[in-house]
């Protein structure tokens, strides 16, 4: 079958993954409808944005509000707008990073660019003009432009990312929560800042709880270490939020986990709950005191739609529902079912299906090769038939609801995946 319409859809929409394509139509809550009425529930929250749940009247009614008294205020050429004013200082106090800056702008991967950018001008006024190499993890994910797919450097794109090849130095994948492997991974980061040269390296740009090819929780100690070790030598650390921040992990952003803070936090999907396409790259007070608001030490960084008025409005709004509804501590409560769920499900099958691993509502179950058989995409189809929509990639499969799951929503949930594994693995 074609697809449905001109769009250039993602490669996981392309037939032989999905033979008959979900248009869907509304949404509330955790579910979905599509066109002939089909309900199916939410399993990846609409690709990880989706924190509040779907159908939010007040977040419609949010962007009504700046709409009706004005929509898009560009702060630009010496204008500004307040609401992107409030919101940056919310941000900020969020972050803890009283004092610092925030850019604005669409998309997690323009909010990655922007730290990168931030990064390499930071040293730049500093006077270190060698400092241009970024650091980061193998199989990481940061987004779609073309500097962000060089920097993590997965095999699909790096034929066309060899001219970035000088910019970025790609370490080990995060690893799991051994001590011995995190001190691993340590040893390849003072080899590599070493065989580098620290006086050529900017910035080191990693998710603090990883997903691409399964979710990885590195040792409680972790990240503070490789921060040490990073500020050791004079290097920036890019704590990238964008599908991990806002309550997902069971903390308002997943650093917190492990008792640190990025120089540079970008964040986006949660941040507007996918009510309207937002990013944002927090830097710190120490970072924006390199840079003057003019002249020739100012950041000439901008976009058409940085900073947008009804975007700031409805992520205020977001913010808000976040904690009245204390959906953290929700995200807690239920990620803890969901967690107890899938690991009497994996033990169902010993050898094929691994232990799933996570934290708050953010899981990743693998499934072992069984020849050429794509196991996890073979129980994403079951799912669908089930009537509920979630992620693989190759035998991984991807489970995050929206935060405002009831315990029996999530009970629902566990039981069409517990009949889709048996279908498959029977």
């Amino acid at each position: 079958m074609s697809y449905v319409h001109p769009m250039w859809h993602h490669s996981v929409l392309a037939p032989e993954h999905a033979p008959a394509p979900v248009v869907l139509e509304r949404a509330e809550g955790v579910y979905l409808w599509d066109r002939e009425g089909n309900r199916y529930i939410d399993g990846l929250a609409s690709f990880g944005a989706c924190i509040v749940g779907h159908g939010r009247p007040e977040l419609a009614q949010a962007a009504y509000d700046q709409m009706s008294s004005g929509a898009h205020l560009a702060p630009v050429f010496g204008c500004t707008n307040d609401v992107s004013r409030r919101l940056a200082e919310r941000l900020l106090a969020l972050t803890g990073h009283s004092g610092g800056s925030v850019r604005f702008a669409t998309s997690g991967s323009e909010a990655v660019e922007a730290a990168f950018r931030i990064a390499l001008n930071y040293h730049l006024n500093r006077g270190d003009t060698e400092r241009r190499i970024i650091l980061a993890t193998e199989g990481s994910y940061h987004g779609t432009t073309v500097a962000t797919l060089a920097a993590a450097g997965r095999g699909e794109n790096r034929h066309f990312m060899r001219d970035l090849d000088d910019m970025f130095v790609r370490l080990p994948a995060t690893p799991q929560q051994e001590e011995a492997a995190s001190a691993e991974f340590l040893e390849a980061l003072r080899s590599t800042i070493e065989r580098v040269g620290p006086h050529r390296i900017a910035a080191f740009v990693a998710e603090p709880i990883p997903v691409s090819f399964g979710i990885r929780i590195p040792h409680h100690d972790h990240w503070r270490k490789v921060k040490e070790l990073l500020h050791e030598h004079g290097i920036l650390y890019i704590a990238d939020e964008v599908l991990n921040g806002f309550g997902r992990t069971g903390e308002l952003f997943a650093e917190q986990h492990f008792g640190v803070t990025g120089d540079l936090i970008t964040m986006s999907k949660g941040l507007s709950s996918g009510y309207f396409p937002i990013s944002a790259c927090v830097a710190s007070a120490a970072v924006t005191a390199a840079f003057d608001e003019y002249g020739e030490r100012a950041l000439r960084h901008m976009g058409t739609y940085s900073a947008h008025a009804a975007g700031c409005a409805v992520a205020m709004r977001t913010i808000d529902i976040i904690e009245d509804e204390a959906l953290v501590e929700n995200a807690r409560i239920q990620g803890a079912r969901v967690g107890a769920g899938l690991t009497a499900l994996a033990a169902e099958f010993p050898g094929r299906v691994h232990p799933p691993t996570g934290l708050g509502l953010f899981w990743t179950v693998v499934l072992n090769p069984d020849g050429d058989r794509q196991l996890a995409r073979e129980v994403l189809a079951e799912c669908r038939a089930r009537g509920m929509i979630t992620q693989a990639n190759g035998n991984v499969l991807y489970f995050y609801l929206p935060l405002v799951v009831t315990a029996e929503e999530v009970d629902e949930s566990l039981v069409i995946l517990s009949e889709s594994f048996r279908a498959v693995l029977k």
